[in-house]
């Protein structure tokens, strides 16, 4: 084990399982974060896409108490986490600059199973938040276009923990390894 410090808050963590989500192949296109990466229910791109239902085992409450009077907005079916179907499914996606634990596939060369919370034992008790642990929450930067679409405000960031129905992977390519000049967020 070794200690991370990542700004005022101290993780305890293996930094042979961290990275950081790189930018994608739209990022340059994009005049702010975040950036998006999609992550796959096999170790194969062209096929394997699923969803997780966010209304049961508590995750609902929990994604309530990350996101406040934001909630709605932070189900909504125009925004990245559950464009398309809407709630309460929420799609298996990663945002450039969030830190996540991600373990190399067994005979999958290139390929990494990111290791999420446990769908069926529902959210941790204390339910932490980004401040508390940026490795299992994840941090969304709303601003742009789209904001301006949904409301006349900027309602600045969401929040979403790191969790999954099934087992997801990213090509190792997605992931930089952890290292100590890393930053959590993404420049605004």
């Amino acid at each position: 084990m070794i200690l991370i410090q990542l700004s005022d808050r101290t993780l305890f963590s293996d930094k042979e399982d961290m990275y950081r989500v790189r930018p994608g192949f739209n990022s340059l296109a994009l005049r702010q974060p975040p950036a998006i990466r999609r992550a796959y229910a096999s170790t194969n791109m062209a096929h394997g896409r699923h969803v997780t239902p966010m209304h049961k085992y508590g995750w609902d409450e929990y994604l309530r108490k990350l996101n406040g009077r934001k909630f709605k907005l932070s189900a909504h079916p125009k925004l990245a986490m559950f464009n398309g179907q809407g709630w309460p499914n929420m799609h298996s996606l990663f945002f450039a600059g969030n830190f996540l634990r991600a373990v190399p596939v067994v005979g999958k060369p290139g390929w990494m199973r990111i290791v999420t919370l446990d769908y069926l034992a529902g959210p941790p008790d204390d339910m932490p938040t980004f401040d508390v642990n940026p490795i299992f929450v994840m941090e969304f930067t709303l601003k742009g276009r789209l904001t301006q679409k949904l409301s006349t405000r900027n309602f600045g960031r969401l929040y979403y923990p790191v969790v999954s129905r099934y087992p997801v992977y990213m090509p190792s390519s997605f992931l930089e390894p952890w290292s100590l000049d890393m930053e959590v967020r993404m420049p605004t």
